[in-house]
């Protein structure tokens, strides 16, 4: 059974350690690109880490990893932010948190480089491997302003995307400046058995890998060498069984986060298969021996096809051409082909010959450009030339011939993937990497029936969310009669095991509307209630968006969107003053589009809240039971509003729920006219809000004239601000159509004086 993480949705987050003058961000999402890029990041006093929890592939990473890399960082003693997989669906958050940087500096074209509010912005990629050219090669590689290169060689293929420039191996500075880290070298030293060979064993990942076919000669090779094996992070989580049985036989197991260069510092042989690291020890100058068991026609063939692993697919890494299958076959390096080869290999390595020194050399020479431990101090120059740079040089031709073979496939080159397909995988990360005893609601979604039009489109929708079917539930309220209910949903085309999930909270014979909710509130079961009405159409992702929100706003009391129409050809005049009442309120002039995030406890500052699209915790609304006594729908919303404000944060998402029916004119004043009549019963019961809430003259007035001092072409015009002075009339109207009879009620005038004094000001 399919069940939700609560390590996912109920994990710490951790305070980030920023650098005030950071104009410069490195994305890091593994520990080992620290050592990538920390003798550049030394040299910039306005940089900072930005710890990308999303970049690589687009579901969520492990909690551990997010672990592990937080406190790495913190050892280490940098400045770091930390960009969390949710986030990404958050887009004004995403402008603030990036608005302060110039430059990105990365080494893979993923995540947060290809975000919208970063399209603009310088961006640098770093070569970490001199190995696999399908990777090095890549078509991304067109999106940097900037590739920093090892040499030579690097620059003349970086040159057909983009600028390149060679700057050396910043990692390898501390190598050649002596300055390894000398406790580590201490500590690593301390567990080998001296007089024996120490063996470096660097494994690369995926189906290219050695790990499984090594494992018991390597377990052999204990009794003879010192066996140390550095081990990639896709490893530990798909070959697990092996690096156990590794360590369990006395094999010294360095994870992600070990510095390379005191392990090549302290081996007398490298031990690899397919890995870059390879050149690794070439720039170190240490004897190599390479495992050859891949044929060409699997490497030219079957490797090409896409790979599914735990961590998500992977395209072709290498290929027969590649370099590090070319150097396997030309006599520099012990090449074995069968496991048990690896004992006489090694011994041969060791001596060394002068051919495999001499074609190292070679190799060194080919690829890596400086070796004078300045490195980083070049990358870290060129860094801030580009941030410097106004006008970029044009791009190559190759640049123009993939963005034109892109477009032809209508892909934006800056589109990280659609929301829906970020849902939906994040959707399955969330629901089906974890198996728990038990079922859990984390949803309630009560249907508010004010008898319109569209019922069983309403409930369907809510009955077809990507969402598993156990994890919410769905209570309609409504005075319709049961077989008008099933006639509805049967005319929809609703599926009758859908149709058995449905509860009804009925409310007739002298029961009010606000009393059938009453009802159905404390029939719930879900953590958190949703509401919503009969005459809206629920986006398919409509309750995972809630739920990514709540893990981004662990602290918020409720989240809620807005409302646009199913249809454009359904546009009037009249939808303009719904979109800038909810733009008042993020500060008038906004467009839908331009809606954005916001979570306080300002009510003139907070659009969420309408029982259109709107969730709350459900022990807030079990507290405010007594709200649903009132009649009207719109005195709820708003009364439930301010109950949630005055203890919790509310936050609005620019998540719309579609009206299925046409705004015409007199449903335009109808609605208007009734939510006049409730502000005034608001200002009447809650006295600290009048002065906002209920309907002036002056609102009336104020409100067109403003709108039509923005930008937005379509509010330039006397439609528009006589579309908002009829709104705002008529809820001047209903106001007056209250005073008038409603207000000498005698158990109004005593709720009102039962309530004063109660409620603490809503700021």
């Amino acid at each position: 059974m399919n069940m939700i993480s609560t390590e996912m949705i109920e994990r710490e987050r951790w305070c980030d350690n920023p650098n005030p003058k950071a104009r410069i961000a490195f994305v890091i999402c593994y520990p080992f690109q620290y050592y990538v890029y920390k003798n550049i990041y030394r040299h910039l006093d306005d940089a900072e880490f930005v710890v990308d929890f999303g970049v690589f592939f687009p579901v969520h990473q492990p909690h551990a990893l997010e672990r592990d890399i937080i406190s790495f960082l913190q050892r280490k003693g940098v400045y770091y932010r930390i960009l969390y997989y949710s986030d990404y669906f958050f887009g004004e958050y995403l402008r603030k948190f990036f608005e302060q940087y110039s430059t990105l500096v990365g080494v893979w074209e993923r995540g947060c480089h290809l975000l919208v509010c970063n399209r603009n912005k310088k961006q640098v990629s770093l070569t970490y491997g001199a190995g696999k050219e399908l990777t090095q090669v890549r078509f991304s590689r067109r999106y940097n302003d900037l590739i920093l290169a090892f040499g030579s060689r690097d620059v003349q293929l970086f040159s057909l995307f983009t600028e390149a420039k060679i700057v050396g191996n910043p990692k390898f500075d501390d190598w050649f400046n002596d300055e390894l880290d000398q406790r580590f070298l201490s500590e690593i030293r301390d567990q080998l058995v001296p007089g024996k060979p120490t063996i470096l064993y660097l494994p690369t990942h995926g189906d290219l890998s050695s790990l499984e076919i090594l494992t018991d000669e390597l377990c052999r090779l204990i009794g003879e060498f010192n066996v140390i094996a550095k081990i990639h992070y896709f490893l530990l989580r798909e070959n697990a069984e092996q690096v156990d049985r590794l360590r369990g036989k006395g094999v010294t197991i360095m994870e992600d986060d070990a510095d390379l260069l005191p392990l090549l510092k302290l081996c007398d042989v490298v031990l690899s298969d397919n890995s870059s690291a390879i050149f690794d020890a070439i720039l170190a100058d240490k004897p190599i021996v390479v495992t050859d068991f891949l044929s060409k026609e699997y490497l030219d063939v079957e490797h090409k096809t896409v790979q599914n692993y735990k961590r998500g697919k992977s395209i072709a890494l290498t290929y027969s051409g590649s370099i590090e299958q070319v150097i396997k076959h030309d006599g520099s390096m012990i090449v074995i082909r069968n496991p048990e080869e690896i004992g006489s290999a090694v011994l041969e390595a060791i001596r060394d010959s002068a051919f495999c020194r001499k074609r190292r050399k070679e190799i060194r020479e080919m690829i890596f450009s400086f070796n004078d431990g300045r490195s980083g101090m070049r990358a870290a120059e060129e860094i801030r030339r580009l941030s410097r740079t106004v006008v970029l040089r044009d791009r190559p031709i190759l640049f123009h011939a993939v963005e034109s073979f892109v477009d032809w496939f209508k892909k934006s080159p800056f589109t990280y993937l659609r929301k829906e397909e970020k849902l939906l995988e994040y959707e399955r990360a969330l629901f089906g990497s974890s198996e728990r005893s038990g079922s859990e609601i984390r949803f309630s979604i009560i249907i508010i029936d004010e008898m319109q039009d569209g019922f069983g489109m309403t409930v369907r929708s809510a009955c077809e969310q990507r969402f598993p079917g156990e994890a919410y539930e769905i209570i309609v309220v409504t005075s319709r009669s049961f077989s008008d209910c099933e006639a509805a949903l049967e005319k929809s085309g609703m599926k009758n095991d859908n149709v058995s999930r449905i509860r009804f909270s009925v409310f007739s014979g002298g029961l009010s509307l606000g009393q059938g909710i009453a009802s159905a509130v404390r029939l719930a079961r879900g953590e958190r209630i949703c509401f919503t009405k009969i005459g809206y159409l629920l986006p398919s992702h409509w309750l995972a968006r809630f739920l990514l929100a709540y893990e981004r706003f662990p602290d918020a009391g409720g989240i809620g969107g807005h409302t646009v129409q199913l249809r454009k050809i359904d546009l009037s005049i009249f939808n303009i003053f719904e979109n800038i009442e909810t733009g008042r309120l993020l500060g008038f002039l906004k467009e839908p589009s331009d809606f954005y995030e916001v979570k306080n406890r300002v009510l003139r500052r907070n659009p969420a809240g309408r029982f259109s699209n709107m969730s709350y915790r459900t022990d807030i609304v079990m507290d405010a039971l007594d709200i649903f006594e009132r009649n009207s729908v719109d005195v709820m919303e708003i009364e439930l509003k301010l109950f949630t404000l005055r203890r919790y944060d509310l936050c609005f998402i620019p998540e719309p729920v579609k009206r299925i029916g046409v705004t015409t004119f007199s449903s335009f004043v109808r609605e208007n006219f009734g939510m006049g009549i409730a502000l005034s019963d608001i200002c009447y019961l809650h006295a600290e809000v009048a002065w906002y809430y209920r309907p002036t003259l002056f609102m009336c007035i104020r409100v067109p004239f403003l709108s039509v001092l923005g930008d937005n072409r379509f509010r330039k015009t006397f439609q528009a601000m006589a579309v908002l002075f009829l709104g705002y009339s008529c809820r001047l109207v209903g106001k007056y159509y209250w005073m008038f009879l409603g207000v000498f009620k005698l158990g109004r005038l005593l709720r009102r004086l039962q309530d004063m004094g109660k409620h603490e000001k809503v700021v």
